[in-house]
């Protein structure tokens, strides 16, 4: 379903539903739903995409980790069209949209204590990282390029039309490690400083941050918004955190600088 959904294929969910249940033995739609949002869950902790409307719930048993895990590693090409998944694509035409219809609600924030603490697995996976980063960098500038027309329009709805002309794409004219990505306006004048993160996939795919937009964040909590800009290329959505992303969101490293 997934690889269909990704391909920008059509399926009936609960078809799908009824036809596994044939096969397992006294096990209620509900379970069935249940089990493909703890799909969702693994697949998002391995910064995977997941179905749309199968939200991931976590608390899933190790034995699905391994086997999905598995499954990845005996088709080797699954993971590969799934990386390669989230690039470059054409927005809707924007001006044919009223704002309304693209802003969203963020997602419950779970404190970090109460989030699953996952034992670390390894799997070897095969990536054509300079395709991928190509197509993710593209991806990126489509995103905040969208978000600078969406900030204009929101400040020429309310009657700011000098502020709307005067938001700047900063990472365009000035370059990258602002530490964020968009200048704009509150209505009153004050700054508007937005980051921008963008993703073809789902409203709880997770998404990458440098200390230098976490610092940023911190430091000018009061002005800094995160944009998160997702089902880029089909219908766009835009959720917004607002302040510092140590607040906002839960952090988990990735990298780390090395010296000797």
């Amino acid at each position: 379903m997934l690889r269909l959904e990704l391909a920008g294929g059509n399926f009936n969910k609960a078809e799908r539903n009824r036809l596994l249940r044939e096969h397992l033995d006294g096990r209620s739609s509900g379970s069935v739903e249940y089990k493909h949002e703890n799909i969702s869950a693994v697949l998002r902790d391995w910064n995977l995409p997941f179905i749309r409307g199968y939200k991931p719930a976590g608390n899933y048993q190790r034995l699905l980790e391994d086997a999905t895990l598995q499954y990845l590693e005996r088709n080797p090409g699954v993971l590969t069209e799934l990386g390669r998944s989230d690039f470059a694509v054409d927005a809707t035409a924007p001006n044919a949209r009223r704002l309304d219809e693209i802003l969203d609600d963020p997602p419950i924030h779970v404190p970090a204590g109460l989030v699953r603490d996952a034992e670390r697995t390894y799997v070897a996976r095969k990536r054509d990282l300079a395709i991928l980063d190509s197509r993710r960098r593209s991806l990126g500038l489509r995103g905040e390029e969208f978000v600078v027309w969406f900030e204009r329009r929101r400040l020429e709805e309310t009657g700011q039309h000098n502020l709307a002309r005067a938001v700047e794409h900063i990472s365009e004219t000035r370059g990258d490690g602002a530490g964020y990505d968009v200048r704009s306006f509150e209505e009153d004048g004050r700054d508007r400083l937005i980051e921008v993160k963008t993703t073809t996939f789902g409203k709880h795919h997770p998404f990458i941050v440098s200390i230098n937009e976490v610092e940023f964040s911190n430091d000018f909590s009061g002005s800094f918004h995160l944009y998160r800009l997702f089902h880029f290329g089909s219908t766009e959505r835009i959720f917004m955190l607002k302040g510092s992303l140590r607040d906002t969101c839960n952090l988990e490293p990735v990298q780390f600088r090395a010296m000797v």
